[in-house]
């Protein structure tokens, strides 16, 4: 078989634009459209990050707003509080408060420093404030331990308790019986 020259231009002509086609798929094509590919990507990290820090923002500028009500909030709160504290005077009115409410005050122990209880959030101190940290028991009916738990609350100090544990004594009435309570607890003061 002969080829004519204008066959062998056409070979080569079609053979020139299969390389160049080729090479212009793989020399430019590919690289931009995986360089393309990786712009996106990094476009959504970029706008999923720029959504992170327009949420932190707004959080920062409320923060600012409420800084001045939450800094009087904090010396109303600092002044009410008491200035000293006596341990005895608190276990005093612990026990009055039970005895009001009609339950027996088995125990209150003063905690000793660092082992303060958790209270689940924030370990954040504040400055001119402390605290003793106590531990209790009291047995009673269900309805009287909550009456001496709301009593505590209404103390001349602010108390927090932290943990409570209930558990059930044997005896007493069916309908209304005694139950133990063991709750952790602390009371603040301002020095």
């Amino acid at each position: 078989m002969k080829f004519t020259r204008s066959t062998i231009t056409t070979i080569l002509v079609g053979a020139l634009a299969i390389v160049i086609g080729v090479g212009w798929y793989f020399g430019l094509y590919a690289p931009l459209v995986a360089h393309i590919a990786t712009a996106q990507t990094q476009v959504g990290v970029d706008q999923s990050q720029l959504a992170n820090d327009r949420v932190q923002l707004a959080h920062l500028i409320d923060d600012k707003q409420q800084a001045p009500l939450l800094r009087a909030q904090l010396k109303a709160l600092t002044l009410a509080l008491p200035t000293t504290f006596s341990l005895a005077s608190f276990i005093s009115q612990a026990d009055a408060t039970a005895s009001k409410a009609g339950v027996p005050l088995l125990q209150i122990t003063p905690l000793q420093p660092g082992a303060a209880p958790s209270t689940g959030g924030s370990s954040a101190t504040v400055p001119g404030v402390s605290s003793v940290a106590f531990s209790a028991e009291a047995t009673g009916t269900f309805v009287a331990l909550m009456h001496f738990l709301h009593g505590l609350d209404h103390l001349g100090e602010l108390v927090n308790i932290s943990t409570i544990q209930l558990s059930s004594l044997s005896g007493g009435a069916s309908n209304n019986p005694k139950i133990n309570l063991s709750f952790t607890g602390a009371v603040y003061y301002h020095h």
